[in-house]
């Protein structure tokens, strides 16, 4: 990756016209290294959101770890997905908020959404319909395949809901507003996610643990709509 940059950036270094000064201004150091400790702080707290479930996973017993870590695989497969999107808003969001572009934003946020939801739906869609075959993919242990099934429709509403919040990590990442993506994550794996899956745990359920992944997502998406101030119309 660096060295594909270098050879990116070397051709246009003739077009650059900045000094030193402009490359060490304290006060834009300072706004990075916040912004990067709220991103660290975030990942931190996702990351944690994700092992805490599979640890629980495994204390409900090894075919219920099995299960879940191909749902899981599942989901992440539909991340990958719908994070094309979100890099992509992450990107165009700076770029319209540095010009401003008010009414960009604006448009932005709703082909964002759209397409966040359309690229969860190969994943989706063929799990719903054919189970059986979409998770053979995975496994063909007769009693983890069983298990999955049993549990795979928990992974509609985390996804789709998480395809939400997946698109408002990319939106508020390029507006830089980090802390918000940090108070959002944080909130939502603390207040939310941790107390349920302790309950899911308590109760030995597994239905409840995947109640706990969707209310993460859940939290996420809500935290950040009402950290979202829409944009006013431009005179």
């Amino acid at each position: 990756m660096l060295a594909l940059a270098v050879a990116l950036l070397v051709p246009e270094l003739r077009y650059l016209r900045l000094g030193l000064s402009g490359l060490f201004e304290a006060n834009k150091i300072k706004e990075l290294f916040a912004l990067n400790r709220d991103i660290l702080i975030r990942t931190i707290a996702l990351v944690s959101a994700f092992a805490i479930f599979l640890n629980f996973s495994a204390i409900l017993g090894t075919v219920v770890l099995a299960a879940n870590t191909i749902l899981v695989r599942i989901q992440t497969l539909a991340a990958y997905l719908i994070d094309g999107a979100a890099f992509a808003t992450e990107t165009l969001a700076g770029k319209l908020q540095g010009s401003p572009n008010r009414s960009g934003l604006r448009r932005l946020r709703r082909v964002a959404f759209s397409s966040g939801v359309l690229l969860s739906l190969p994943v989706i869609l063929p799990m719903l319909i054919f189970p059986e075959t979409f998770l053979g993919i995975l496994t063909n242990h007769g009693p983890t395949l069983a298990a999955a099934q049993r549990y795979s429709p928990w992974l509609a509403p985390a996804i789709v809901i998480g395809a939400f919040a997946y698109i408002y990590d990319g939106l508020f990442l390029g507006l830089t507003r980090g802390r918000t993506l940090r108070n959002a994550m944080v909130f939502s794996t603390l207040a939310v996610f941790v107390p349920l899956a302790v309950y899911a745990l308590h109760r030995q359920s597994n239905h409840l643990l995947w109640l706990a992944m969707v209310a993460f997502m859940t939290a996420r998406t809500l935290t950040f709509f009402a950290a979202d101030r829409p944009l006013p119309e431009e005179s």
